[in-house]
C-alpha cells in the first residue's frame, strides 16, 4: 500500500495568481512547473498516468468548509478578521491532493474531495468576454474599502478606505475625501476635498448616497474589526471644499459595516434609506432591516428579516424597490440569493426574484442598475475551477436572467473586490480595489478602469 499527498499552487493566470506568482518571484523561489500544472484537473491527471489508482483534490476553501462546525467556530474565534476576500483567493489557489495505491483506497470516505465545477449549470446561459481599459490619464486612484458617490454634477466624491497615505509614507486607513472628475475626452482628474467639521474618521466599508444639493450622507463602516461607526454623517461640498456635520439620531440601528444602504421616495414621498444586513462586533452577519427618513431624521426598525444574515452583499434601486444580491452569510459561505424589498400600502415585504437559474454564490460584488438591467462587477465566487476569480453577471430584471461575462484586462489582470463602480454615459468605472493579504501583502489596483457596453 502506498500514498502521497501533494501541497501545490494552482491557477497562475487570474488576478490573484499574477499577484502570487510575482510573490514568488520576488523571494527567488519561482513556481516553475504552475503553468504545467496550473489546476487540480491537470494535477490528478498527472497522478493518474503515473499509476496511481485513486486519486483526489481539494482546494483550501473546501477543505476549510469540510471542518466539522464546531471546529470552524473555534478557529474564527481565534482573532479578529476581516480580510475574507483575499483569504477566500488565497485559499483558491491551493490544492490538496491525495494519491493512492492498494489498502490505503479505504481511506477515500475519509478524505475531503471537491467535484470539478467549470461554470454552473443552466440551460441557456450565453458566456462572452468585456474588454476592461485602462483609462489613459494622469488619475492614480489606490485605495479599497472606500466608497463613492456620483453626484449629480458628475463629480464622484470618495471618501474613506485603506491606502497609501502621504504623511506616514506607508499604507493605512484614510480619512481624506477625494473629489473625481471626467472630461468631455474622457479623462479623469482627482484632488483631495478640503473639509471642515466632524470628519467621521478613518473608514471603511461604509455606505455614502448622495441627498441633492450637493450633499452627501454617510452611515456606518469600521475604524478596526473590533470598534465600528455607528453614527450618520452630512457633507454638504462647495466647489473643492466640505464641511462635514455628525448627526445625533435616537434609536440608532447596531453599529455594522459591510452593509447596503440604498435611498428610495417612500409612500409618503419622503426620501428615506433602507439599510440591509452587514457586520457588527457581537454579529458576524445581520439580517435585519432598516428605515432612515432623511427629511425627519428618525430611524425605524422594519418587520421583514433577510433570509439570513449576510455581509458583503450589493444592493441596487430599481422602480421604487431594493434589489438584494449575495453575500457571505455566518458560515463564511457565500450564497446566491436574489431578493427584491418593496413597499406596498405602507407595509414592507421582502420577495424572491425567481430567477431563470440561479446566480453563483458570490459576494464583494460592486453594482449598478442602468434601465433595467442590474451590472454586477466582480466579487469574489467560491468552488469555481478558474479559482475564485472575478466576473461580470448582466442581470435582466425583465426577463429574470442573466449573462456571466469574463473580463479581459489589457494588461494584468485587476483584483475586483473592495472597489467602486458608476454607469457613466456609456461606460462603466471601475474605482479602486484590492486588499491586505497576509502572505502576499498589501495589494492596490492602481488606475481607473472602464468597460464601454
Amino acid at each position: 500500500m502506498l500514498t502521497s499527498i501533494s501541497h501545490a499552487q494552482i491557477h497562475p493566470d487570474d488576478a490573484f495568481g499574477h499577484i502570487m506568482l510575482e510573490h514568488f518571484e520576488s523571494q527567488g523561489c519561482p513556481l516553475r512547473n504552475i503553468q504545467v500544472y496550473p489546476t487540480r484537473l491537470v494535477h490528478e491527471e498527472r497522478y493518474k498516468n503515473l499509476g496511481w489508482t485513486l486519486v483526489v483534490s481539494c482546494d483550501m476553501n473546501h477543505l476549510y468548509g469540510s471542518l466539522p462546525c464546531k471546529e470552524q467556530e473555534r478557529v474564527n474565534r481565534l482573532e479578529l478578521f476581516d480580510e475574507y476576500e483575499e483569504w477566500h483567493n488565497k485559499c483558491s489557489h491551493y490544492m490538496l491532493l491525495y494519491a493512492m495505491k492498494g489498502t490505503c483506497e479505504k481511506l477515500l470516505p475519509l478524505l475531503p474531495q471537491q467535484n470539478h465545477v467549470a461554470t454552473l449549470p443552466s440551460t441557456s446561459l450565453l458566456l462572452n468576454s468585456i474588454n476592461v481599459q485602462t483609462t489613459e490619464d494622469s488619475c492614480v486612484f489606490k485605495r479599497f474599502g472606500h466608497s463613492s458617490v456620483h453626484m449629480v454634477n458628475g463629480a464622484v466624491i470618495v471618501t474613506g478606505g485603506f491606502g497609501h497615505t502621504a504623511a506616514a509614507n506607508c499604507h493605512g486607513r484614510l480619512d481624506e475625501t477625494l473629489l473625481l472628475s471626467i472630461s468631455k475626452q474622457g479623462l479623469w482628474s482627482c484632488k483631495t476635498l478640503h473639509t471642515i467639521g466632524t470628519n467621521p474618521g478613518k473608514l471603511m466599508y461604509h455606505t455614502t448616497v448622495p441627498l441633492g444639493n450637493d450633499r452627501i450622507l454617510l452611515y456606518g463602516g469600521r475604524l478596526s474589526p473590533a470598534k465600528a461607526n455607528g453614527g450618520c454623517h452630512v457633507l454638504s461640498v462647495e466647489g473643492d471644499r466640505g464641511e462635514w456635520k455628525a448627526l445625533v439620531i435616537d434609536a440608532s440601528p447596531e453599529p455594522r459595516w459591510r452593509h447596503t444602504a440604498t435611498c428610495i421616495v417612500d409612500d409618503n414621498g419622503h426620501q428615506v434609506l433602507l439599510i440591509t444586513g452587514g457586520s457588527s462586533c457581537t454579529k458576524p452577519a445581520l439580517d435585519d432591516c432598516y428605515l432612515l427618513d432623511t427629511e425627519l431624521w428618525a430611524f425605524q426598525k422594519l418587520d421583514v428579516v433577510l433570509p439570513q444574515g449576510v455581509h458583503s452583499h450589493c444592493a441596487v434601486e430599481h422602480q421604487g424597490s431594493v434589489i438584494l444580491i449575495g453575500g457571505l452569510n455566518s458560515k463564511l459561505e457565500a450564497v446566491t440569493s436574489c431578493t427584491k424589498l418593496l413597499q406596498k400600502n405602507k407595509q414592507w415585504s421582502i420577495e424572491d426574484l425567481a430567477l431563470s437559474h440561479p446566480l453563483p454564490p458570490s459576494y464583494g460584488m460592486a453594482a449598478t442598475v442602468h434601465g433595467n438591467i442590474v451590472y454586477l462587477i466582480g466579487g469574489v465566487q467560491l468552488y469555481r475551477e478558474a479559482g475564485a476569480r472575478s466576473a461580470i453577471i448582466i442581470l435582466d430584471l425583465d426577463t429574470k436572467s442573466w449573462q456571466e461575462c469574463t473580463p479581459k484586462f489589457t494588461g494584468v489582470p485587476a483584483l475586483l473586490h473592495g472597489h467602486t463602480c458608476h454607469y457613466i454615459g456609456e461606460s462603466i468605472f471601475i474605482l479602486g480595489g484590492g486588499g491586505n493579504c497576509f502572505s502576499f501583502g498589501t495589494i492596490i489596483n492602481s488606475n481607473i478602469f472602464s468597460l464601454t457596453l
